[in-house]
């Protein structure tokens, strides 16, 4: 999990991509994802049918403290 241009957003594994953008259920609950920031996690939610597409995010579980880009094999 990331934070960019003021947003939240979920990143691929190898923290290159951005998969979606997130938004708090409720809304405006920066806190929800600020302790999460940087942050291996699962989220659980709901695609959002406005044109925004935004991911409502209803949980987070934390997988690891610190999301690294996963590791190659032959290292």
């Amino acid at each position: 999990m990331d934070e960019q241009d003021g947003n939240y957003v979920l990143l691929d594994d190898r923290m290159l991509n951005k998969l979606t953008d997130l938004e708090a259920v409720p809304a405006s609950n920066e806190a929800f994802f600020a302790k999460h920031l940087g942050h291996k996690v699962t989220v659980k939610g709901s695609k959002s049918s406005d044109q925004d597409g935004k991911f409502k995010v209803t949980s987070i579980e934390d997988l690891a403290a610190v999301c690294a880009p996963a590791q190659g094999g032959n290292q």
